[in-house]
This record gives structure tokens, C-alpha cells and sequence, in this order.
């Protein structure tokens, strides 16, 4: 009992300071002999009369709080050691006479510290109507002996109601129970036996027993109350009986907030499955849950909690209910680093503040608890059952799709060469083209044209006649001024995008890769390096096994480098940790992981958007005669017949040929444009 008396001191401070307002306010100036048979108010609906030796309460709803204050001038502490030296001032006049209370039917409720420190009270007798026993309603009575209460009354009872009865319950006789709430514990031994008829632990009954090494908890308990056996140090086993029985015949429901929290030597607890409520931190700073895992799922399909270092989370089919509590602060599932969470339709019921995730995305089939979640909370949502539209697969084929000649000088030269059309119109877009900047690469132009091609922007019979696949076409100036234009385009900011943390920015790099075989065009991904910058195309993703520096690696995202245009090279690849989103690019020494102080480099840009990378077009319009749209140097049939398949939805023309056949300027494409082209074609026969 002595060891809970540091806890209380704090609870009393705020009475002692409120002294000198209560000394100048009215007190109950009543003066009754202890026989006398008067009524006063003690509630809104409540009164209160002293015969012989009995208190008697009547009315209905609840009573008045009480108000404990030290004698005289004294401002000890309201503990165990100091109860002699503190009085209740409601019943200050009447203590030494009052040794029965009776409170009658129609009472529901009994106020805070309403009937402490009545040192002669010796029995209380309470009725059915009773729901409720607040702080300090009976603490401090010393002689008090019998609480009785009807059968099947149960009211909820405070963890502190009864403190310091030393009579009540003891170590001789340490179980105090009101029918079958076990109220209060005041034994000193290092194993516990709750006795078989309890049905509820109310709230820290064995809170700060450090003594306490083992508990039994009978399979009649249903409910341990918030901070039952908050602090028990030296707790290192809890046995549950009744695991034989199933679900159903068990009978544990419940397990309250901080139940079990500071239990520091708590190394394993086996949750009955029959648990379908767990108060927030039931569990913190226990052993237990420091090695259970990443998903703690307890009792009947409970998570708990996550804790394991996962940005993309899948929850496991086992959880029926993920619980919340009064704040964010109490989610289940916490972190701004998660930035998706798969939740299984055997999930029916998210509690609110369960899910504390900022830039997460919950994915979920409709009409489930997942859905109705994101809805009422305003999280992204996606459904995991919508179909994927049939668009064609468009991963690269890596010599095909691809230059065969690379990001050489050999090919480049020694500045950045550029014809005088395609120099006259970058300076009119104000992108600098100085012929003395020296070569230094051109990566980002050769990624950039090879993701335009394969989007249609540009056919490759556009550069060269006769090509069908860049790997066909030949380095010459014009096509190096082609990449050029596109490497220079980058200096006027065209493929920066707005600021997103890391893992924001790797989450939409993975989901980009994984949808190429769906139809999501292949991205530009740029890396620092330790001697600068590098462009690569991101076109897929692969699962294995990968060890680079000692560090293992499930996932890769496959790359065509421009450094080895003619087979892909495994190290030019980007290797990622699937959890935690470490990663690296072994070829260009580039090393990140979470936390980690020696990080190299990193990702700058990924980016597969169009209308960003080919934010200003390369002007074939000047290049070539309007109206030649397969570009072979002469307007003629052949284009007419290009066009036409084009209005009659037989074929589709690039963004390039769209230049060429707006031959009305009106920047659209239609029967007024091939009445033009026709005009042009038969003018030499009309001449």
C-alpha cells in the first residue's frame, strides 16, 4: 500500500492550493446534535440526514463533491502517513459520530472525495440505482470494514475510490471487491492469485507494485481496467487461464489503456483471442512488445500497432480492427514516412485516430471499412480491384528503343555542337548556346529523345529516311544537334519538378516503373554522382536478390544508360530496399540509406511527363517544307495519304508530323489542311 502514496501527492496539490480562497468563503454553517434528523443539500437533487450514527443520503442523480483539507495550519501532503492530520469539511462536525452510511435508491453517482477521511465509519451500504464512484469517494477511512451492494450492481468505480482502508483490505486480507469489480489490492506478495469470481480489474488496482513478479488472471476476468498494473516493474509473467477454451467460451473482452505500460521486465504475454478491445499504450515499454514483430496483432484479430520501418505497408489478412483512441497521437499505425497502406477486406472496423499517416495512401476494394476510412478522413484512397485500361506495354526494348551510339566525344565532339536553325531558335526561347561550353555529356538529350520515341513525339523515318528504330539512325551533325537541342532545353528548367521529400519522390518513381507494362511511359531519372550529374531512362522494375557493400537489396529499377546504349548494364541499374527504400547505383558510387551520415548522392529528378519533357518541342516545322510528313525532302502522295489515314482514325500522326501537316496555321489539323496539301501536290501538274 505504502508504495502508491508517492503517486497520490501530486493529486492533492491542486486542493492545497486553493486554501486561502476556501478560508474566506462561507462553510456549511449548520450546527445538528449527532441525533438530530435534518435534511441539507449535498447535490442538485440530493440531501443528506445524520440519525444516531448513521449518515443517510437521499434524492436522485449524483452527489456533491467533497473537499479534504488539512488541519490547521498544517499543508502536508494527503498521504497514508498524514491522513490524522486532514479532515473533510462537509462532514467535519459529524466524523467522529458517523459509523454508517446508507445511501438510498435514485442515487447514481458519488462525488469525489464525497465521504473520505470519515475516520469512524466502519460500514456503507449502497444502492442498485448506483452507476458511479469517483476519486477519493471513500479514501481515507480507516475503521471502514463492509461495502456492501446489490447483486448484479456494478458501477463504474474510480482506481483511487477506497485508497488508504487499512481495514478494508490489507496484507492479511489484500483482495477488496465490490460483487465482482476486484476494487483495491493491498498484499505484498511477489506471485498473485486473482481470485476465480473476479470479473473486472478496475483501473490501477495493482498499479506501482514493484513486488509483484508474476500474476494469474482467472478465466472469469472480462475486463482489466486502464493502468491495472501500470508500473509493475518487476512483472515478468502473466498467465492467462481459460487459453484451452475457445473464442467464444472465454471471457476476457477487454484490456484498458496503459494496462500493462512500464511493465519493464515484461518479456511474454499471451493475449487471449477472446480480446476485442485494447486501450491505447496498454503495452509501451514493455520487452514483449519490443520483439513482436513488425505488425503487433493481438487478441481477436487486434493491431495494435506498427512498428517496423516499412513505407509501403501491406496489413496482414489476420486483422479484423485497427484501433484509435482519443488523439492522433494514439494511431495504431503512425508515421509521415508511409507513404501507402494495403488493407485487407478482412479489416471491419478502423477506429478513429487509428491511422496518423500524412502522405499515405490507402488501398482498399470499395465498400469497406479501409474506403469508408479514407472518406471520413480525407486520406488518399485507391481501389485495388479497378482494372487497368488496355494500353500497350510500354517497356524498352533495349536495342531497339534505344541509340546505338552513346554519350561519347567521340560522337559529341568537344563542345556542344548545334546547327544554325536549331541555335537560332533556342536563343529566341532565351537557353544560351555558347560555342565554348565544353562538352561535359549529353545525357539528359539522349534519355530524353529515347522516351519521346517511344511515345510517339517523333518517328525515327523523321530523323533519317529509312529508319525505323533509333538504333538505326546514324550520328550525324543533325542528329547530334537534335540531342543537343533537347540536352540544352534542361538549362531553361524544363524537367524540374516541384520540391517533394525523398520518399515521396521514390514512392511515385516505383509506381511509375511497376506501371510501364501497363502503358506508363518510361521516366527520366537524374542521380548526382560524386563528380556531378547523370541522365538514365527508368523503363521496369525486377524482384530478386542483390548485395552490394555488404547491404541486400530485393527490388531494381532497370535503366537504359546512355554510357552502355548497346546491352544493359546490371550496375548501371538502381537497387532499392523494397521497406525502407535504401538504395543505390553501384556503377556511379551512389549510396542512400535512411539515417545514414555517409550518404552519396542521391536522386534528383524523376519525371515521365510529356508535356515537361518536350516543354519545347524541337521545331521540325523549320527543318523541313510543310506538308512533308514522312520527311523524305518532297511533298507528294505519299504525305497526302498519311494525312488522310490520320482524319480517318486509321493511323495516328506524331507531334512532329502535326507541324509539318498544319498547313493552315490555325494550329489543328483537318480537311482544310488536306485540301492544302492536295493543292500543293497536284500545283505541278496544274503548272
Amino acid at each position: 500500500m505504502r508504495n502508491r502514496i508517492s503517486q497520490s501527492i501530486a493529486r492533492f496539490s491542486c486542493y492545497i492550493l486553493s486554501i486561502p480562497f476556501l478560508a474566506a468563503a462561507p462553510v456549511y454553517a449548520v450546527t445538528l446534535s449527532p441525533v438530530d434528523s435534518v435534511e441539507q443539500n449535498f447535490g442538485e437533487n440530493v440531501s443528506w440526514r445524520i440519525a444516531g450514527n448513521t449518515l443517510y443520503i437521499s434524492g436522485s442523480g449524483k452527489t456533491s463533491n467533497g473537499l479534504l483539507l488539512p488541519r490547521g495550519a498544517s499543508v502536508q501532503p494527503l498521504s497514508l502517513d498524514t491522513i490524522d492530520s486532514w479532515q473533510n469539511l462537509q462532514w467535519n462536525e459529524y466524523a467522529s459520530n458517523i459509523k454508517e452510511l446508507i445511501i438510498e435508491e435514485g442515487i447514481t453517482a458519488i462525488g469525489a472525495q464525497a465521504f473520505g477521511l470519515l475516520d469512524h465509519l466502519e460500514t456503507v451500504r449502497l444502492p442498485a440505482s448506483l452507476q458511479t464512484i469517483e476519486s477519493m469517494a471513500f479514501a481515507g477511512c480507516p475503521h471502514l470494514q463492509s461495502v456492501s451492494l446489490p447483486e448484479e450492481t456494478h458501477p463504474f468505480i474510480a482506481g483511487d475510490a477506497f485508497e488508504w482502508n487499512t481495514s478494508l483490505y490489507n496484507s492479511s486480507k489484500p483482495f477488496f471487491m465490490l460483487n465482482s469489480a476486484l476494487v483495491e489490492y493491498g498484499g505484498e506478495s511477489a506471485e498473485v492469485y486473482i481470485p476465480d469470481d473476479v470479473q473486472n480489474i478496475i483501473h490501477g488496482v495493482f498499479k506501482e507494485h514493484s513486488e509483484i513478479t508474476a500474476v494469474s488472471v482467472p478465466a472469469s476476468v472480462t475486463i482489466i481496467g486502464d493502468a491495472a498494473f501500470k508500473d509493475c516493474i518487476n512483472l515478468k509473467t502473466v498467465t492467462f487461464f481459460g487459453q484451452e477454451q475457445t473464442a467464444s467460451e472465454r471471457n476476457l473482452q477487454s484490456i484498458g489503456s496503459q494496462a500493462f505500460s512500464g511493465c519493464k521486465s515484461l518479456e511474454e504475454l499471451n493475449i487471449p483471442r477472446s480480446v476485442v478491445n485494447i486501450g491505447v499504450n496498454a503495452f509501451q515499454e514493455n520487452p514483449w512488445l519490443d520483439a513482436a514483430g513488425d505488425y503487433v496483432i493481438v487478441g481477436d484479430g487486434i493491431l495494435y500497432c506498427f512498428q517496423g520501418k516499412q513505407k509501403m505497408l501491406s496489413v496482414p489478412d489476420s486483422v479484423k480492427l485497427i484501433p484509435g483512441g482519443d488523439s492522433i497521437a494514439d494511431a495504431a499505425i503512425s508515421g509521415d514516412k508511409i507513404v501507402e497502406i494495403q488493407i485487407p477486406q478482412s479489416v471491419k472496423e478502423i477506429q478513429q485516430n487509428a491511422i496518423n499517416c500524412k502522405n499515405a495512401t490507402i488501398v482498399s476494394a470499395e465498400q469497406t471499412a479501409a474506403a469508408a476510412y479514407a472518406l471520413e478522413n480525407k486520406i488518399a484512397f485507391r481501389n485495388i480491384t479497378d482494372s487497368q485500361p488496355q494500353r500497350p506495354d510500354m517497356t524498352l526494348g533495349y536495342t531497339a528503343d534505344g541509340w546505338y551510339f552513346g554519350n561519347s566525344r567521340a560522337v559529341f565532339g568537344d563542345d556542344y555542337y548545334l546547327n544554325d536553325t536549331d541555335k537560332e531558335h533556342l536563343s529566341d526561347l532565351g537557353i544560351s548556346t555558347s560555342n565554348d561550353q565544353t562538352w561535359g555529356g549529353s545525357c539528359a538529350g539522349l534519355a530524353i529523345t529515347v522516351i519521346l520515341a517511344k511515345n510517339g513525339v517523333f518517328s525515327p523515318s523523321q530523323l533519317q529516311t529509312g529508319t525505323a528504330s533509333l538504333s538505326d539512325v546514324n550520328p550525324t551533325e543533325d542528329i547530334v544537334s537534335f540531342i543537343n537541342y533537347y540536352q540544352c532545353t534542361q538549362n531553361k528548367g524544363g524537367t524540374v519538378s516541384a520540391y517533394e521529400p525523398d520518399y515521396l519522390q521514390f514512392y511515385r518513381m516505383l509506381t511509375i516503373a511497376n506501371n510501364i507494362p501497363c502503358g506508363e511511359s518510361p521516366f527520366l531519372l537524374t542521380f548526382a554522382t560524386q563528380s556531378g550529374s547523370h541522365a538514365v531512362v527508368g523503363y521496369g522494375t525486377e524482384s530478386g536478390e542483390w548485395e552490394y557493400e555488404g547491404k541486400v537489396y530485393d527490388g531494381r529499377i532497370l535503366v537504359w544508360d546512355s554510357n552502355y546504349p548497346k546491352a544493359l548494364n546490371d550496375e548501371s541499374c538502381l537497387y532499392y530496399d523494397s521497406q525502407t527504400f535504401d538504395y543505390c547505383i553501384p556503377h556511379y558510387g551512389v549510396h542512400v540509406a535512411e539515417g545514414a551520415a555517409d550518404n552519396t548522392a542521391g536522386i534528383i529528378t524523376v519525371c515521365n511527363d510529356i508535356d515537361v519533357l518536350n516543354a519545347y518541342p524541337y521545331p521540325f516545322n523549320l527543318h523541313y517544307q510543310k506538308g512533308d510528313l514522312n520527311c523524305d525532302g518532297t511533298v507528294d502522295v505519299a504525305d497526302v495519304k498519311l494525312l488522310v489515314k490520320h482524319l480517318t482514325v486509321q493511323t495516328t500522326l506524331t507531334d512532329s508530323q502535326m507541324q509539318l501537316a498544319d498547313l493552315s496555321g490555325d494550329e489543328k489539323v483537318n480537311a482544310v489542311d488536306l485540301t492544302l496539301l492536295k493543292r500543293i501536290t497536284l500545283s505541278p501538274a496544274i503548272t
